[in-house]
C-alpha cells in the first residue's frame, strides 16, 4: 500500500520549496513532486519512477534524458527525512498541477 507524504527540502528554504512523494512499502519514491510554494507556486519536478525505468529500458538514455528536462527526476533513494503522512486525495491534486505545469512547459530550474 502507498504512502503519501510531504517534507520541507532543507536546502533551499529561501525558496520554500517542499517535496510531495508517493512511497512504496520500502519507502522508495515511485511517483515525486518538488515545488515552490510561495506566490508563484513553481514546479522543478514531477517525476514518475515507473515512466522514467520504462523510458530506459524500452527507448534508452536519449529518451530517458528527454523526460528529465521535462519532468525532473525521482529521488535515488529511500526517504530518510522527517516528513508529514498527507491523504491521497492531497497527493493526486498536487501530482496533476504539477504536470501540468512541466507538460506546458513551465517547469522551473534552480538558480
Amino acid at each position: 500500500m502507498a504512502t503519501y507524504i510531504r517534507w520541507r527540502l532543507d536546502r533551499v528554504i529561501e525558496e520554500d520549496a517542499w517535496c510531495y512523494a508517493e512511497l512504496d512499502e520500502t519507502r522508495w519514491v515511485t511517483r515525486y513532486v518538488e515545488r515552490r510554494e510561495n506566490n508563484d507556486d513553481a514546479t522543478f519536478a514531477a517525476a514518475s519512477l515507473a515512466e522514467e525505468m520504462r523510458l530506459r529500458d524500452e527507448e534508452g538514455l536519449p529518451a530517458l534524458s528527454a523526460y528529465h528536462s521535462e519532468y525532473g527526476w525521482t529521488p535515488e533513494a529511500a526517504v530518510e527525512y522527517r516528513f508529514r503522512e498527507i491523504s491521497v486525495e492531497q497527493f493526486e491534486a498536487i501530482w496533476r498541477q504539477a504536470r501540468h505545469a512541466c507538460e506546458a512547459g513551465l517547469r522551473a530550474h534552480r538558480r
